[in-house]
């Protein structure tokens, strides 16, 4: 069951999804877990988390456009938005920006998606050096 507002009834995605990494290694005990999988968790959780963001921007825009906000009770998008997450006006505004500029770039092309996983394949990018470990 969720705790959330929106479906105190329903299981939620946040729930979902934690039931899909159940059966993943624990992140807090090194010896249980390889460098390669380290390694995989976290591009995937840097790719999720981008994508959640630019949800976020698109969203933010749309009711910024719409002005939506007032039918939430809200004078401003800035209001709605330090409310609700918690951002300074001048963060709401700055992330508007970034949505709107985002919103003019192209859609991001195959080849440029496989760079980003290491190459076609996923196979490391030519004179790509290996990741070595932060020094302590």
């Amino acid at each position: 069951m969720c705790a959330c507002p929106e479906s105190p009834t329903e299981t939620c995605a946040a729930e979902k999804s934690a039931d899909k990494n159940a059966a993943a290694p624990p992140l807090d005990n090194p010896p249980a877990i390889t460098a390669e999988e380290l390694h995989l968790i976290l591009l995937k959780a840097f790719k999720v988390g981008n994508l959640a963001r630019r949800k976020f921007l698109q969203a933010l825009l749309a009711m910024d456009s719409s002005r939506l906000y007032l039918q939430l009770g809200f004078s401003s998008i800035a209001q709605y938005a330090e409310k609700h997450f918690g951002c300074q006006h001048t963060q709401t505004y700055d992330l508007l920006r970034v949505a709107a500029a985002l919103r003019e770039l192209p859609p991001p092309s195959r080849r440029s998606r496989a760079s980003l996983r290491g190459g076609p394949r996923g196979r490391p990018l030519r004179g790509a050096r290996p990741l070595r470990p932060f020094a302590a």
